[in-house]
């Protein structure tokens, strides 16, 4: 049902001509025919203005993007080896966040 409703908004969203669109992991579950379909809809929506957001682990996913931003934990000196609650954000050299330059 989680898919659905992703699919569902992000459809809205389209339908509105909405200046940002977030997404979630919006390739996971695809076969490769759709997965493309679905990188191709976002990158042509950020070259219509449009910011797109994606949390992703999907490295063509991420190499369609034109900037990337990293979640990382490190371990909590107090904590021994548990890594912290809150991790850091860290831009890297490929790309996750897409949209027009400003």
């Amino acid at each position: 049902m989680g898919g659905e409703k992703q699919r569902l908004s992000v459809a809205r969203a389209i339908y509105k001509d909405a200046r940002v669109i977030y997404v979630d992991e919006p390739t996971a579950s695809l076969d490769e025919d759709n997965r493309a379909l679905v990188i191709e809809l976002f990158t042509s929506r950020a070259r219509k203005s449009c910011t797109v957001v994606v949390s992703t682990h999907d490295d063509e996913m991420i190499a369609a993007c034109s900037a990337q931003y990293s979640l990382r934990q490190e371990p909590d000196p107090q904590e021994g080896h548990h890594p912290r609650a809150a991790g850091e954000l860290e831009r890297t050299s490929s790309e996750v966040v897409t949209g027009p330059s400003q």
